[in-house]
């Protein structure tokens, strides 16, 4: 049977484009492929869950602009579905008077996203969030929410089954005739009339088949996070963030309370040797390490996008002891014993470009024939993932 849609890659993009698909095309057959036995085994599952306001990204890119609206949206449909919510509030704190300046830039990105937010005075930061630094003033933002993303991949997955679409697991993707509109699986072909391609870190090999994405190739960055002892004594009440330093691509070291209830510090943004390269040598991969090493290295000499200063302070990161003064920026009592290591990891498969020599920040997607290939869905692309489904059924139109 010819499957309408089809969609590779089972992760929060691949869910919700499905999921608004049925509801616009109630008759058509939806048919969505996952590679492992189960959802979240990777980024989707493996995120720390904060719905994000879109303040830290210019207002012109599709983070922005996806971010408001689709934490609203995500929002709605954990409590419409009596799924975990906890909206606990972001602080976003200043360690220098530089710092501290800084934070009118992302004040007014809030008033223009239309996010709640406040400023706090020193004397009255420890009634928000009591373990945070107080030198300066900080900017809240209490509408800010955590949630069980597992739990809304579980949810997705049984609500495109409810609407007729099926979800089928164990699914690899071996190849694509794409003047045929055939997808070749490890369990046999199917016709499609349309493919979606959001298989995340993958998502480049299969748009490879369209002329798609030559230029680019995929940089995985390893997150890891500790846990913070209960011995420690801080009280953490919500998410305690830093001002983002605008020469580095990555945020940096914050706190994060779950949806669980337990305190999580991180992450780090490390460059690993593989899409799945969590541990040790499992997960590298050999046929792609060496241009990996070699651009990692140009990145590096030339200071790209302030990489070089990336990789210093993650290096300083690597040990417990770093690790923890670095966070001391956010919460000045923190120690080196209050980490305990949880195995919380997760890997960003973040997207470069080999013609400018540097990583793509935005979302991108790339349309061809009767194809559409989420090619950059990035952190946070669970906080857009409502956005971008409705973004990518506009694109595909009545297909």
């Amino acid at each position: 049977m010819v499957a309408d849609f089809i969609i590779t890659g089972g992760g929060i993009i691949g869910l919700t484009i499905a999921r608004e698909l049925l509801h616009r095309h109630p008759k058509a057959r939806v048919v969505l492929l996952e590679k492992e036995a189960e959802l979240g085994c990777h980024a989707s599952g493996r995120n720390s869950g904060v719905l994000h306001s879109g303040i830290y990204y210019p207002a012109e890119t599709m983070k922005a602009q996806a971010c408001a609206s689709g934490a609203k949206r995500l929002a709605e449909y954990c409590h419409q579905n009596d799924l975990p919510i906890r909206h606990v509030g972001k602080l976003v704190v200043a360690s220098s008077q530089a710092e501290s300046e800084a934070l009118l830039t992302y004040k007014d990105r809030a008033e223009a996203l239309g996010v709640p937010s406040e400023w706090i005075d020193p004397a009255d930061i420890h009634e928000v969030e009591p373990a945070a630094a107080a030198d300066y003033r900080a900017l809240h933002l209490p509408d800010i929410a955590v949630i069980d993303a597992r739990a809304v991949l579980e949810k997705l997955a049984s609500e495109v089954r409810d609407l007729g679409g099926e979800v089928r697991f164990n699914h690899q993707v071996v190849g694509v005739d794409a003047g045929q509109s055939i997808l070749h699986t490890n369990h046999g072909d199917i016709p499609f009339g349309f493919l979606i391609n959001a298989a995340g870190a993958h998502v480049d090999r299969l748009a490879a088949a369209y002329g798609l994405g030559s230029q680019y190739i995929l940089m995985p960055f390893m997150g890891r996070y500790y846990s913070l002892d209960e011995s420690s004594g801080l009280d953490i009440r919500g998410l305690i963030y830093p001002v983002p330093d605008a020469r580095l691509p990555f945020l940096g070291i914050h706190f994060t309370r779950s949806v669980d209830d337990h305190v999580y510090v991180g992450p780090s943004a490390v460059p690993v040797l593989g899409r799945e390269h969590y541990e040790m040598l499992s997960g590298i991969d050999w046929q792609e390490l060496p241009e990996r090493l070699r651009l990692l290295m140009g990145m590096y000499a030339k200071n790209r996008q302030g990489f070089r200063l990336l990789t210093h302070r993650e290096i300083k990161c690597l040990g417990r002891k770093r690790f923890a003064a670095e966070a001391a920026r956010l919460a000045p009592g923190i120690k080196p014993d209050h980490l305990q290591a949880c195995g919380k990891a997760g890997i960003r498969p973040q997207l470069f470009d080999r013609q400018k020599q540097e990583m793509v920040m935005d979302f991108l997607l790339e349309r061809k024939d009767n194809s559409l290939h989420v090619l950059n869905a990035i952190s946070p692309a669970l906080t857009c993932s409502f956005s971008i489904a409705g973004h990518v059924a506009d694109q595909i139109g009545t297909a």
